[in-house]
């Protein structure tokens, strides 16, 4: 980055130190109040990066009333992640790893941290995104929390283990949970029941179909065709297939989101164009015009920094023969 704008970013935050705070979340009008002193050198959009403000989330904030959070780097946050992971350490040794709780729960857990961290930010430490946090709240709805992982394991071990199944007869075989679970008690020491599922090659939505019993998965597939039965479970289980695929994102989606970044856990999640498009309008209230000119933003923004990059290298690659034609010389 360039020294001068280093600078600028510097000056700025060390003038706003009294008036801003990290995780600060601000209005569009509030944002203005503190960017009016400093138009005449920075644009909207400069200053919004200053920030830590997305071109995303200020474009949603200028036009639809929302807020965003500060959340520039240049900002101490005041909880050192030394301290979060001794925090959720904490609530593991109470017994609370995996535990489904409610809203009232979750306040007395909070009780004790409440002048470290906000609400939110102490829901996404132990697990839950903001979308469940504002469910918990005001739907009554339960959240699983400090869910388990699995321990890192090697690409070896991994390759280990399918070639172990597969030569007990299992590739492209059509199983139940039962069966699933047989396999799984073999290595549940190395990993937990969702990796397990993702090394069989069964996909997030089809691995709660077997654990429900809506359906039977086939696992470690050597090719790509289905079966007539598989064709038929598909299409079977297609009208709640977009519902889980919207359950699955929204446990995915946090505050601090984008339109951007929900659009591509939608389409990593299986979800179709048309229905990604519609999902994110009605999430953050856009329009289409308005969520593709976001689209056509990022792109730019993406082929602009590839530019820079390239640019970057060729005027290296150039310093580095002159350096070499001065040694010859």
């Amino acid at each position: 980055m360039n020294s001068n704008i280093e600078n600028v970013e510097k000056m700025i935050i060390e003038n706003l130190q009294n008036k801003i705070y990290f995780n600060m979340s601000i209005s569009y009008s509030e944002f203005l109040n503190l960017y009016n002193p400093y138009k005449e050198i920075v644009s909207e959009e400069e200053f919004a990066k200053i920030l830590g403000i997305s071109y995303d989330n200020l474009i949603i904030m200028k036009y639809r009333g929302t807020r965003s959070k500060i959340k520039t780097s240049l900002l101490e946050n005041k909880v050192s992640e030394e301290r979060l992971s001794q925090i959720k350490e904490t609530l593991k040794s109470q017994g609370l790893e995996n535990a489904t709780i409610d809203y009232d729960k979750f306040l007395q857990l909070y009780e004790q941290f409440k002048f470290e961290m906000s609400e939110p930010e102490f829901a996404q430490l132990i697990g839950i995104s903001y979308t469940n946090w504002s469910n918990m709240k005001n739907a009554n709805s339960r959240a699983i929390i400090l869910k388990s992982t699995s321990k890192p394991i090697s690409e070896e071990r991994k390759d280990e283990i399918k070639q172990k199944i597969i030569k007990s007869g299992y590739a492209n075989k059509l199983i139940g949970y039962e069966e699933f679970l047989q396999l799984f008690n073999q290595f549940k020491g190395e990993m937990i029941e969702s990796d397990f599922a993702q090394l069989l090659g069964i996909t997030y939505l089809n691995w709660n179909n077997l654990k429900t019993g809506k359906r039977r998965v086939r696992i470690l597939k050597l090719n790509d065709e289905n079966t007539v039965e598989e064709d038929k479970a598909i299409k079977s289980s297609s009208i709640h297939s977009i519902e889980e695929i919207k359950q699955q994102v929204e446990m995915q989606i946090s505050e601090s989101s984008t339109p951007i970044d929900v659009m591509q856990m939608c389409l990593q999640a299986g979800m179709k164009r048309n229905q990604t498009l519609k999902y994110c309008m009605d999430k953050f209230s856009l329009t289409k015009t308005e969520l593709l000119k976001m689209i056509t933003q990022c792109l730019q923004d993406k082929k602009t920094s590839k530019n820079v990059m390239k640019e970057n290298r060729k005027n290296k690659d150039i310093g580095e023969n002159k350096g070499s034609d001065n040694k010859c010389i």
